[in-house]
C-alpha cells in the first residue's frame, strides 16, 4: 500500500511489484513478481576517480530521510476484491473536498475471500493505507469488511497526532532502511507496534547502529505540553555502500 511508493520518494528506491495473481487462506496460491536495482556501485581506480567516488559517496548509500510534517489528506483510493462499503463509510468521516475513488475487481483464486485496500494521500506526499479481510470463517458482511479497512485508515490517520507521519504497516518497515542509510532518519508515528520494537531490536544487532525511540504518554512530553505525534524515532544511519 505505502511502502513502495514511500521508499521511492524517500530514498529513490526503484521497485516493481506485479500481482499476477491473489491468493487467500487457506489454499495461498498468491503470485507477484518483484523486480528492484541495486544503488549506484562504489567503485575503485585513481586518486582523482577516489576523490569523485567520495563527492559522490551519497550515490552509492541509500540517502537519509526526515518524516515530521504530514499536511492534509487530498484524496483516497482503494482497491476492492468483491467487496464494498468503504467509501460510503469514508466519506461520512473525511471532508467533502477529499477525492474518494475504490475500485472493484473480481478474482478467480482457489479459496472463497474477499478483500479490500484503501490508500489515503496527504498534501505532503505521504501515504497511508487501511486493509480488511473476509472469509468463510469471519461472519462479516461486504459493507462491514469495507467499514473494518476505512476504520483502520481512519485511526492512524486522525487518532496518532497531527503529524503522525506514517501508517502503523509502514513503522516497522522503515526501520532497517534507517539503520542503512548515510546520515541521521527521523519519523514521527502512533503508538509503537511490537513489529517496530522486533526491527529495531535486530537492526541495531546486525548493524551497531541506535534508535532513540522516544513515545509520548497521551501524546504529551515529561512536561506535560502536547505532542504533535505518539512516538518520535530517529538514528543515525551506518551509511553502507555498494562495494559490489
Amino acid at each position: 500500500m505505502s511502502f513502495q511508493p514511500s521508499l521511492k520518494r524517500l530514498m529513490n528506491v526503484e521497485m516493481n511489484v506485479t500481482c499476477k495473481k491473489r491468493g487467500f487462506f487457506p489454499h495461498g496460491g498468491g503470485e507477484i513478481v518483484l523486480q528492484t536495482n541495486p544503488i549506484s556501485q562504489q567503485k575503485s581506480g585513481d586518486d582523482e576517480e577516489k576523490k569523485l567516488n567520495e563527492n559522490s559517496e551519497k550515490q552509492n548509500a541509500l540517502p537519509a530521510f526526515t518524516l515530521t510534517e504530514r499536511g492534509d489528506v487530498q484524496a483516497v483510493r482503494g482497491i476492492a476484491i468483491v467487496t464494498h462499503g468503504a467509501q460510503q463509510y469514508l466519506r461520512k468521516h473525511l471532508p467533502q473536498n477529499v477525492k474518494i475513488q475504490i475500485d472493484v475487481s473480481k478474482e478467480d483464486t482457489r479459496s472463497s475471500a474477499s478483500a479490500i485496500v484503501v490508500v489515503a494521500e496527504t498534501t505532503k506526499g505521504l501515504l497511508f493505507g487501511g486493509s480488511a479481510l473476509g472469509d468463510k470463517k469471519i461472519q462479516r458482511t461486504n459493507a462491514q469488511i469495507g467499514e473494518a479497512a476505512a476504520e483502520e485508515l481512519l485511526n492512524d490517520l486522525f487518532h496518532n497526532g497531527k503529524n503522525c507521519c506514517v501508517d502503523r504497516c509502514l513503522q516497522d518497515q522503515l526501520i532497517i532502511f534507517a539503520a542503512l542509510a548515510k546520515g541521521k532518519s527521523e519519523f514521527k508515528c502512533g503508538a509503537l507496534e511490537l513489529h517496530t520494537k522486533t526491527a529495531i531490536h535486530f537492526a541495531e544487532i546486525m548493524t551497531g547502529c541506535k534508535f532513540k525511540v522516544t513515545e509520548y504518554k497521551n501524546m504529551k512530553n515529561e512536561n506535560g505540553e502536547q505532542m504533535d505525534c505518539k512516538t518520535h524515532i530517529s538514528c543515525e544511519g551506518i551509511g553502507l555502500l555498494n562495494t559490489f
